[in-house]
């Protein structure tokens, strides 16, 4: 079972499968100590819960809450026992050694699964495109990263975050409605604010856009203004422009290295969805020289990093990639760092290169 943990959303999915069963909003709606409600409902329920996103800037923050989303992602989502299947569980670049091991801790002690794995995002989205070297653009709604990668490895000295987030192009759509009484502190307008992007926000810096309507809840008709529906643009422009940031990461990578991962350029991360952002990319890439985005073969970039686990996890070298409940009870859970530290690398990518030919 393949699991993408996000700040904004989970996908849930069996390994070997073309995109995710499940996907709902990484979030837990709580009552009290014995109350408590999941991604969706939670939202359905907010007036009479609390509300906790457990991942933030793509780390788990609030490990109770994510323990409850991996527990409800067996019992209700899937209708399955963990004992049954093997995880594969996705992270963020530089991932904490500690972290790694919480994780293990809860799989195997409270979840019950026989065998678990972690592989990093940036990566994966890398495999999705059948690739194992090559510039990772990662932009989602908690944290967004340049990450090189050469056969199948970060290269860490090199990974450099971006700017902006998806979430911060969310508190721009929320501060640029204030005037229709919207605030920071209500989720009912937050969530407003990221459908209004998500629906009509578009990457376009040299044509101008066109007034579009938004209905609100309540029935109200809200006008998103030219300037509303193109604040993506920020990615592109001032001294924080994403490009900027892809010229760091770069400079970072030693001369024969920066050969060797080439000019193949993959993007990931919902955020890289909005339209015109991949085409704005490969026009500011063409000012590089030497670097141009690969072909996409996944649908859409929220679902490119659950791809990549889905064919990591049916590879056979995932076993050794991994670690069973046998290692875990003779080992412990530090065990985890020396299998999933060595999965940057190794056979399991060059099965994949030599499937692909990249």
């Amino acid at each position: 079972m393949v699991l993408d943990c996000g700040s904004h959303s989970t996908k849930v999915g069996f390994g070997g499968e073309d995109l995710p069963r499940v996907m709902f909003p990484t979030v837990v709606g709580r009552v009290d100590c014995s109350t408590s409600y999941v991604g969706a409902e939670a939202l359905n329920r907010r007036s009479d819960v609390s509300l906790i996103k457990p991942v933030l800037h793509g780390r788990i923050q609030m490990w109770e809450e994510m323990e409850e989303i991996w527990q409800h992602i067996f019992s209700d989502d899937l209708q399955t026992t963990p004992e049954d299947h093997p995880v594969l569980l996705t992270e963020s670049p530089g991932e904490p050694a500690r972290y790694r091991e919480k994780k293990c801790e809860i799989f195997f002690e409270d979840i019950g699964t026989p065998v678990f794995g972690l592989a990093t995002q940036s990566i994966l989205a890398l495999y999705a495109e059948g690739r194992t070297s090559g510039v990772v653009v990662d932009v989602g709604d908690g944290h967004s990263t340049i990450v090189p990668v050469l056969d199948g490895r970060t290269i860490p000295s090199a990974i450099v975050p971006v700017h902006y987030t998806g979430s911060d192009m969310t508190l721009l759509m929320l501060d640029s409605l204030k005037h229709h009484g919207f605030r920071r502190d209500s989720s009912v307008h937050r969530d407003i604010a990221y459908h209004v992007k998500d629906t009509w926000c578009c990457v376009s810096l040299d044509e101008a856009t066109t007034l579009k309507s938004y209905t609100l809840p309540d029935k109200q008709v809200l006008q998103v203004q030219p300037h509303q529906r193109t604040i993506i643009n920020s990615f592109f422009t001032g001294p924080h422009s994403l490009l900027h940031s892809f010229t760091d990461a770069l400079s970072r990578v030693d001369l024969t290295s920066r050969e060797a991962i080439g000019g193949a350029v993959v993007l990931g991360g919902g955020t890289t969805d909005c339209p015109g952002f991949r085409q704005t990319l490969a026009q500011e890439l063409k000012k590089l020289g030497g670097y141009s985005l690969n072909p996409s073969k996944v649908s859409r970039g929220i679902y490119k990093t659950w791809v990549g686990g889905s064919v990591l996890s049916c590879l056979n070298s995932f076993d050794r990639m991994s670690v069973t409940r046998a290692e875990y009870d003779e080992y412990g859970s530090g065990f985890i760092n020396r299998r999933c530290v060595m999965e940057q690398g190794g056979d399991a990518f060059y099965a994949i290169y030599s499937s692909s030919g990249s």
